[in-house]
């Protein structure tokens, strides 16, 4: 069991920064798609403006929920930390095969190294929340 006192006091400071991060992310994916994915070196036709927009709703949703759980303890923190761990992961998982594939421009690659520093700092979190 996991004591309900036992939280790595950066873990509050890390929820915020990756909750700051996708209000912008999410708010410029659903005000200014096409702006996002010129700057990623992308292009798009409307299916993949609309597709943007939907992420970017997400985000604002998932940046929300985690904003909200800064100062929650550490058992209301845990399903948020656990969903950063896969959506972090799978986000730098999905970036990189496309800056592999050639599907953007360099800028890619700092975007996938974002997520992936966000989902070892979550991981991190979520062992030494175990260890206590």
């Amino acid at each position: 069991m996991i004591d309900e006192r036992a939280r790595p006091g950066w873990v509050p400071k890390l929820i915020v920064a990756n909750a700051t991060v996708g209000f912008v992310a999410g708010i410029t994916l659903l005000t200014l798609p096409s702006l996002f994915m010129t700057v990623l070196g992308q292009s798009t036709d409307a299916a993949g403006i609309a597709y943007a927009r939907l992420y970017g709703a997400e985000l604002l949703g998932f940046s929300l929920a985690t904003w909200l759980a800064r100062d929650a303890s550490p058992s209301a923190v845990r399903p948020i930390v656990y969903g950063h761990i896969v959506n972090e992961s799978v986000t730098a998982l999905v970036v990189a095969a496309a800056a592999v594939a050639g599907l953007g421009n360099l800028l890619l690659w700092p975007l996938a190294a974002l997520a992936a520093a966000f989902a070892v700092a979550y991981v991190i979190a979520a062992v030494e929340a175990r260890k206590t």
